[in-house]
């Protein structure tokens, strides 16, 4: 089984950076409040990091493992376009830039080929049971996944492993794909297609999706049921055109443009992030675990922050899902769902 992460491009420009894309979120916002993502565990599957790169100077990274080649001591990022390394700054910068979450724990698992690609759909779920089981993740961020429309069956060693970091109060943030328009679009990629995960696609900096991203389908292909709230697909959309971020540390200057579904998963990584150091054991409850019901409450409140389209007749459309990523309503939203005082 081949499996792809969505497609990027880099393009050196004029404008040196993407503040519109924390501002716009809300992130910038959440920030202010004084939450940068600390005591929060991030796993990030992906080609690796370049951890020499100046913007992760003082990166929390507390553990990487190498499923493709079995390196587990070189901590490198091996795609030749630094997939891993754009995706670890858009969320870890913290140089010239900073990125959605700077201050989280993170974990980094190389478990795709230099050209973005595996052909073991073992590596993927060794990775992701990895940051469940070893690096005992709060959050795992997946900016990969089959072409759109195309499923994993349900006995899919990837779905499983997905499904059994859920049951253990993971959440499992997924890129909801980049449509090829002379492919299948009847559905986001899988992983992102799975019910619990947050299935997210890209938007630009006008807030108008991005023509790639990919739709939903209003069943699942899975269970032929009916998708219904707040797992509809996607759930939300994000930043995700022309992010300027960190490539490989040789490249003068290590920085580029990126656009993509991928970016966009990392930006809703970060938001989780800062709500979740905000409020973790609010919760997790008093039992300190986050169950299917809780995490359920969870996405509630990201489905109804969401910025909806002024002409949008609809509470969710197949293409912008419940709407824009709005991190602060987000985490009044949770604030309101779980009881928790101002």
């Amino acid at each position: 089984l081949l499996l792809l992460y969505p497609t990027i491009y880099l393009l050196l420009g004029d404008v040196f950076d993407s503040e519109w894309a924390y501002e716009e979120s809300g992130i910038r916002s959440l920030q202010e409040k004084g939450s940068f993502g600390e005591g929060v565990r991030v796993c990030i599957v992906d080609t690796g990091i370049d951890i020499s790169h100046p913007d992760f100077e003082n990166l929390q990274l507390i553990g990487f493992r190498d499923f493709y080649a079995g390196d587990n001591e070189a901590i490198r990022d091996i795609g030749l376009k630094s997939h891993g390394t754009l995706m670890a700054g858009l969320l870890v910068g913290n140089d010239s830039f900073v990125g959605a979450a700077p201050d989280v724990s993170l974990s980094v698992a190389i478990a795709l080929g230099p050209d973005g690609k595996s052909g073991n759909e073992a590596m993927i779920a060794q990775a992701i049971r990895w940051c469940r089981i070893t690096q005992e993740s709060d959050i795992i961020s997946l900016s990969l996944g089959t072409e759109p429309g195309t499923v994993f069956s349900n006995s899919s060693q990837t779905v499983e492993a997905v499904q059994e970091s859920l049951d253990s109060g993971i959440f499992v943030v997924a890129a909801a794909g980049n449509s090829d328009p002379g492919g299948n679009e009847s559905d986001v990629s899988s992983p992102a297609s799975i019910e619990g995960v947050i299935a997210v696609g890209a938007h630009d900096s006008n807030g108008n999706p991005w023509k790639d991203s990919a739709s939903g389908s209003t069943t699942n292909p899975q269970s032929g049921m009916e998708r219904d709230f707040p797992n509809q697909k996607p759930e939300i959309l994000a930043p995700g055109v022309d992010m300027w971020s960190c490539i490989s540390s040789n490249s003068d200057p290590p920085y580029a443009f990126s656009t993509g579904t991928s970016d966009s998963t990392v930006i809703v990584t970060g938001a989780l992030s800062l709500i979740l150091s905000m409020h973790m054991d609010d919760i997790a409850g008093e039992d300190d675990f986050i169950d299917h019901f809780e995490m359920q409450l969870v996405k509630s409140a990201l489905a109804k922050s969401a910025i909806k389209a002024d002409e949008s007749p609809q509470y969710h459309d197949t293409k912008m899902g419940y709407g824009l990523l709005d991190a602060e309503s987000w985490e009044n939203n949770i604030r309101i769902e779980f009881g928790i005082e101002q």
